[in-house]
């Protein structure tokens, strides 16, 4: 398999009581994602991967969205915290991040029982808790070269105990 993962999801269990187990980051690798030419990207692309969600997700429940809560105010967004988000968090297709973060805040964060800012806070914090680049480039893992599927996620699940 080239390295060419688009989406890969860490599981991490819930710090908080509700109706889910556990938080999915999902992350992608620009490169790949915006080498589709299905789905050419509209922004410029970094060699380093980028979040894609954080999900509240369950084991055997259906997966909680578009809970009732407050709904994405862009106003809220903290300077700093934004420009974090513009560079980890980016709408690749399009370049639209407040529309994209809109979208993953109403589907997914809306169920996290968290505040706006605490929500994409957190999806950040786990984000730069766990470098995938480096964490699989410690098993000299790089862009560009052919990796069976299951050293891939080895790789990972021994180096941050989650997949």
């Amino acid at each position: 398999m080239k390295f060419t993962c688009l989406l890969l999801f860490f599981v991490f269990p819930t710090l908080i009581g509700g109706s889910f187990e556990f938080w999915k980051l999902a992350e992608t690798w620009p490169p790949t994602f915006c080498g589709n030419t299905k789905n050419p990207c509209a922004v410029q692309i970094s060699s380093k991967f980028t979040i894609h969600g954080l999900w509240p997700s369950n084991n055997s429940n259906p997966q909680p969205q578009f809970c009732p809560s407050a709904k994405f105010d862009e106003n809220k967004i903290r300077k700093n915290l934004k420009t974090q988000l513009e560079t980890n968090w980016p709408a690749l297709k399009d370049g639209n991040n407040i529309s994209f973060w809109t979208y993953e805040w109403n589907k997914h964060g809306t169920c996290s029982q968290l505040h706006q800012n605490d929500f994409l806070e957190l999806a950040l914090r786990i984000f730069f808790e766990h470098d995938l680049k480096a964490t699989l480039q410690k098993k000299n893992m790089v862009s560009g070269h052919n990796y069976a599927r299951v050293d891939i996620y080895t790789a990972i699940y021994n180096d941050i105990g989650a997949m």
